[in-house]
């Protein structure tokens, strides 16, 4: 009689908390990502690049290679564009994907980010903090003055990841 109780008891305990993770409880699911537009704004990419800068638009893109998405904030500027990315997953950061490598893309350590960062030279500052992969992506303009503007902007956008 009572190992039937315990083995009942047992099945409820595990039904509940099958049931509280399918819900996707907030203590077992994962932290809601940044909204981009929130990561870098219209004043910080113009005190960085100059110019008239457009307020950002947001937009929503499902990787076809596999099941996850990222957000997406465009600012269009007189000097330059800025997109910022916040991806849903860490799993494709090129710091740690050996594909970027493979395909023969130049991946250099960035400093001065204040986290663990990536350099694609010209063009994109990749970078991890508290499991949120960003990444910040200039185009237009000198390369090598995107470098410099893409670690400031990368180190204002990486502050804001709390």
């Amino acid at each position: 009689m009572i190992v039937v109780r315990l083995r009942f008891l047992a099945s409820a305990v595990l039904a509940v908390v099958l049931f509280v993770l399918a819900l996707g409880a907030p203590e077992y699911a994962g932290a809601a990502q940044p909204d981009p537009c929130k990561l870098l704004t219209k004043p910080d990419i113009q005190s960085v690049l100059g110019g008239v800068v457009k307020d950002g638009t947001s937009r929503r893109i499902k990787r076809a290679t596999s099941s996850t998405s990222s957000a997406h904030c465009e600012y269009n500027g007189t000097n330059g564009n800025v997109i910022v990315v916040v991806h849903d997953s860490a799993e494709n950061y090129p710091g740690t994907d050996p594909s970027f490598k493979m395909m023969g893309m130049k991946i250099e350590p960035l400093n001065g980010v204040g986290v663990p960062a990536v350099l694609t030279p010209g063009h994109t500052a990749s970078f991890v903090k508290h499991g949120t992969y960003a990444q910040v992506e200039l185009f237009g303009g000198d390369s090598v003055k995107n470098d410099a503007a893409l670690v400031r902007l990368a180190r204002i956008a990486a502050s804001r990841i709390r």
